[in-house]
């Protein structure tokens, strides 16, 4: 299972985002914003990386329990940080510590499907919070979307809830990719528009996320074709005989 490309492409995005979260700078960033004094933007970019760390592990070919039970870790310490800002996060905000929590004891016990609904539950309140702005784990009055740069975050963010909860309800880990690939390089191009918090260095996301998208399409097609001329050849020995 997974793409090596996708493997490395991921785990350095992991180790961009550790860079980010002890400088509070990047190269795709532009320079003066104040990414370390933003904690909703800080919490997104979290579980965005959470979900950068979970591909990563998956295309590395880490047992599937193991890799969602570990993404978890990080995932409930950008919880803990979410709920501790008021400012933005409403109480409701504690049952994500609860669901990664439930998320993490059913994978290692083998039931992938819990934390695969679990995350398709996530990208469905995704697809609400940015039709509506609003949610009922963020603050009212809160300004979703009008924050460009919590935007792009949280369209990541989901986009890994996305990846998350197709490979763990069991489809194709090459279309998981290709279907997730499709979300992430619509929000890789709407940051590359948002010229007040992102260089133009950020247009390397496009190129390495339709990659990703276009390895995983391919592995998807191979097996797929592999299981037709499979069929195919029995077909053929039954009819020969």
């Amino acid at each position: 299972m997974g793409s090596k490309f996708a493997a490395i492409v991921n785990t350095a995005y992991v180790l961009a985002g550790l860079a980010l979260f002890v400088t509070g700078e990047a190269p795709v960033i532009v320079s003066g914003v104040d990414f370390l004094g933003d904690k909703f933007a800080m919490a997104w970019a979290g579980w965005k990386f959470s979900g950068c760390l979970y591909m990563a592990l998956v295309n590395w070919g880490v047992n599937l329990r193991l890799a969602s039970a570990v993404t978890m870790l990080p995932y409930i310490a950008f919880d803990l940080f979410a709920v501790q800002d008021t400012a933005h996060w409403t109480p409701v905000a504690y049952g994500f510590i609860a669901l990664e929590v439930l998320t993490a004891i059913t994978a290692l016990r083998g039931y992938l499907k819990v934390g695969g609904v679990i995350n398709a539950l996530y990208v469905l309140a995704g697809v609400v919070l940015f039709l509506t702005g609003e949610a009922p784990v963020i603050t009212p009055g809160v300004d979703f979307l009008g924050d460009s740069f919590v935007v792009a975050w949280a369209g990541w963010k989901f986009s890994g809830c996305l990846y998350y909860a197709l490979i763990n309800l069991g489809v194709h880990d090459g279309l998981s990719m290709l279907l997730t690939m499709v979300p992430y390089t619509i929000f890789d191009l709407f940051a590359l528009n948002d010229a007040a918090h992102w260089t133009q260095l950020s247009a390397g996301f496009i190129a390495l996320d339709g990659m990703m998208g276009l390895l995983g399409l391919a592995a998807y097609v191979q097996r797929s074709g592999g299981g037709a001329m499979g069929a195919e050849t029995q077909v053929s020995k039954g009819k020969t005989s």
